[in-house]
């Protein structure tokens, strides 16, 4: 894969490859002084607020078996270390920090409700453009694309503060294509608390070196870079821009350089799901250094509606495969973390509506994720706390069905 790589993009390679060292925990006494650590940590919060050490580590105890009943690993079973802080799943805040801590009592809050009110928020999707210069195959904007910019950006920095102030974990930026406003982003992060983990999903156009610095002091935790294939013709193809690879991976550099946190995404199709493109898909990712590896399912929403999009058994099967491989077996320690949210709602049901995540469109108007259009309500219009509520009162009834087939 390297020699692929090599010759498709040798600058880029030689760039990537030797400005950082991989931020994977690799060394048995350093994971082990991690666990420690982590688990000292967990169980102190816990304490806090089970008030019995016994009660605590009961709690500690269930909380581990159903991270590992949905995400088909132990907790921290990967690591990587970016700075002074370690981070093990998309997510999921870095560890310490004060959005770790509020993520963790909102999960023991969920499981053992010590206190009154909704639950804050693990992450907000935050669409803050219609704007995009790509043609992606499967983007669920398609019909809203190159709208006019509705929020300014006071009113993108008053959400961004409203949503911290209920407790949200993560705030992830995306589009469109978010960096069209990354000097927005800018601001924002300069003047938001820093008790959140701030990312920004795009497709690595325009995501330049001077960029990556700039965000990563204002304050930008981490970057996931959409990239869903292996090949540059494929990805290219698939993107509808000619040097979206290119792109691509050069952001990943960036972003490794600056000190981000840095991950892929890639919408695995039904011509990219077997499993020679997804050995070369996970080399790729391994030779690039990059944390993690997100899974997406393709879904007919946006420019995918009404195609036969959807994988079958034997392909979902395939990828849930590789992703509890990629996490669990000692043969790939080296390769990056893998996260599959299709694995986890199969399992569980869906994780937005309010539940864990929302998202947020490019209008100003909350919807229960990416994939559901319909508008709940404007945030700047109504209380969080209230419009929580009416996310969890809908609910995400396109994944109903879906679980109760798998339970069932």
């Amino acid at each position: 894969m390297r020699k692929i790589l090599e010759k498709q993009l040798p600058l880029q390679m030689d760039f990537v490859q030797e400005a950082v060292p991989s931020p994977l925990l690799l060394g048995r006494w350093e994971r082990l002084v991690f666990r420690l650590r982590l688990l000292a940590g967990l169980f102190v919060l816990t304490l806090a607020h089970a008030r019995s050490p016994l009660k605590a580590l009961r709690w500690l105890r269930q909380l581990r078996r159903r991270y590992q009943s949905v995400f088909g690993a132990g907790m921290a079973k990967k690591v990587v270390r970016v700075g002074e802080r370690y981070f093990w799943n998309l997510g999921a805040p870095g560890f310490p920090s004060p959005a770790f801590t509020r993520n963790w009592e909102n999960e023991l809050n969920r499981e053992f409700r010590f206190r009154t009110g909704a639950n804050g928020i693990r992450n907000v999707f935050f669409a803050v453009t219609s704007k995009c210069t790509y043609h992606c195959a499967h983007c669920f904007e398609w019909d809203n694309l190159h709208q006019p910019e509705t929020l300014e950006r006071s009113e993108l920095l008053e959400i961004v503060k409203r949503y911290q102030e209920f407790g949200a974990g993560q705030i992830i930026f995306s589009g469109g294509e978010p960096m069209l406003r990354w000097k927005d982003i800018v601001a924002v992060l300069e003047n938001s608390s820093p008790d959140s983990d701030f990312r920004v999903f795009t497709s690595g156009f325009s995501f330049t070196a001077e960029k990556a610095q700039r965000l990563k002091r204002a304050g930008l935790t981490g970057v996931t870079i959409s990239l869903d294939h292996w090949r540059e013709d494929w990805h290219d193809r698939f993107r509808g821009h000619e040097g979206a690879y290119r792109h691509a991976v050069e952001a990943v550099g960036h972003a490794r350089a600056a000190g981000l946190v840095c991950g892929l995404s890639i919408c695995v199709t039904r011509e990219m799901c077997d499993r020679d493109n997804l050995r070369a898909y996970f080399d790729l990712a391994k030779d690039l250094g990059v944390c993690f590896v997100q899974l997406l399912d393709p879904v007919p929403v946006g420019h995918f509606a009404g195609k036969e999009v959807c994988l079958p058994d034997e392909q979902l099967a395939l990828l849930e495969d590789f992703y509890l491989r990629m996490n669990n077996d000692p043969a790939y320690r080296e390769y990056p973390i893998v996260q599959y949210q299709g694995y986890h709602q199969r399992r569980m049901g869906c994780m937005g509506a309010g539940n864990r995540f929302l998202y947020i469109n490019p209008q100003g108007y909350v919807q229960r994720c990416p994939f559901c259009p319909e508008p709940i309500a404007h945030a700047l219009a109504f209380p969080v706390e209230d419009t929580v509520r009416l996310l969890e009162g809908v609910g995400c009834a396109s994944r109903l069905e879906e679980v109760r087939r798998n339970v069932g």
